[in-house]
């Protein structure tokens, strides 16, 4: 009997855990990989679902698939299906599109959610925390705002070298070599939004036509910028970002600044920047920026002064000693000043010129206060406006 009871207790968790009674047939499954939403024409909100097409990206079509996917226009992604539809709420839209769908929809493998600028914050903060909620989109899943419609710019992707569209979005919103936009998390996001100041960056999604509109910051002298770069208008990209304060979409900025803010957070551990020559404009030279640590902030509050410290190790990408240098020391004092102009025009020409304390420095001066109530008679919005900023770079 010892014997029997023995062997039923041994093969009954084997017999459950091989069991399929939740199982989901592939075939039977439509899985969205990227999320647009944009404000409705009238009122509420369009959904745009972009689903994979897993027998397009196998190259197991049938024939009738073949043919039909020829049909398609030149230049379109045959790997993603994608439909919009409007509704009131991002349930209705999902039930809706599940009653004229023969598959299921599933949302584990949603890799980017992308919210129109013309959203108002409140909108796009109720439908993060909507979506954090969510058991099937992970905590993890890349965020985006658009320059223009959510739907315009998912409709336009077509990853040249990688044949799986979900794959792409993962490699190109959370990787950490994109030097000219930040990397956001749902879950980072709807954290930063619910802190006291609620100051916030997420990437730009665009066309390559639209990254023509963004504010540029002002000309650093000798400093190469990004936006003079010409994208082909057909290609969508991640480039520049967008600020949120005190519940608001507060402004976009380019990709040299989003560069900066990418530096300075170390959110990057490396990248490239381009100088003229100071002994000849027409020529121009390369650097790689190594950043192995975040910028460290002190504040002088007699003095209204912030000093933005930060040490890099710098390396001139050349064969030889430009002409005019007596040595590579001098070459590179003359990058430490131009970087150093670049940062200090990033926080006077844009994050003050904005009224707004990107780097969190506020964080590091309220531990200069014993009390609470000392911080709250404090006026940093103030402070942070009129202080002048001294940037200590050490290239090494």
């Amino acid at each position: 009997m010892k014997n029997k009871l023995l062997i039923i207790s041994t093969l009954l968790p084997a017999i459950l855990l091989s069991g399929c009674y939740d199982h989901r047939e592939i075939d039977e499954t439509a899985y969205i990989v990227a999320l647009g939403i944009d404000k409705g024409e009238k009122e509420g909100f369009s959904y745009t679902f972009q689903f994979s097409a897993p027998l397009a990206i196998s190259g197991g079509e049938e024939k009738k698939s073949s043919s039909k996917d020829s049909e398609k226009k030149s230049g379109e992604n045959s790997t993603v299906s994608t439909l919009t539809i409007s509704a009131p709420d991002f349930y209705i839209a999902k039930n809706l599109t599940n009653n004229f769908l023969s598959k299921n929809i599933d949302m584990s493998h949603i890799k980017l959610i992308v919210f129109s600028s013309d959203i108002s914050v409140k909108g796009i903060e109720n439908h993060s925390q909507l979506l954090l909620r969510e058991r099937e989109v992970r905590p993890h899943t890349a965020i985006a705002v658009s320059a223009g419609k959510s739907s315009d710019y998912l409709e336009k992707v077509n990853p040249e070298l990688e044949s799986n569209t979900s794959k792409y979005y993962e490699l190109i919103s959370l990787r950490s070599n994109n030097a000219y936009a930040p990397t956001k998390r749902l879950h980072d996001f709807v954290d930063e939004l619910a802190a006291k100041n609620g100051i916030s960056v997420l990437p730009l999604a665009m066309s390559g036509d639209e990254t023509e509109k963004l504010p540029k910051a002002p000309e650093t002298s000798n400093w190469i910028s990004a936006h003079k770069s010409k994208i082909d208008s057909k290609n969508s990209v991640l480039c520049g970002m967008a600020v949120f304060k005190d519940g608001r979409l507060l402004t976009a900025t380019d990709s040299d600044s989003a560069m900066i803010f990418n530096i300075l957070s170390r959110s990057i551990e490396d990248c490239s920047f381009t100088l003229k020559d100071k002994n000849n404009p027409q020529k121009t030279l390369t650097f790689r920026l190594i950043i192995p640590e975040k910028a460290a902030y002190t504040t002088d509050l007699n003095r209204k002064n912030i000093r933005v410290s930060q040490s890099f190790r710098v390396e001139f990408l050349g064969s030889i000693l430009p002409e005019g240098y007596g040595s590579f020391d001098e070459l590179y004092a003359y990058a430490d000043s131009v970087l150093t102009k670049r940062i200090q025009s990033f926080f006077r020409d844009f994050s003050q010129a904005e009224d707004v304390d990107i780097m969190d420095i506020r964080s590091c001066t309220r531990k200069k206060f014993f009390t609470w109530n000392e911080w709250n008679s404090f006026d940093w919005e103030s402070f942070y406006r009129q202080a002048t900023v001294s940037v200590d770079i050490k290239l090494s």
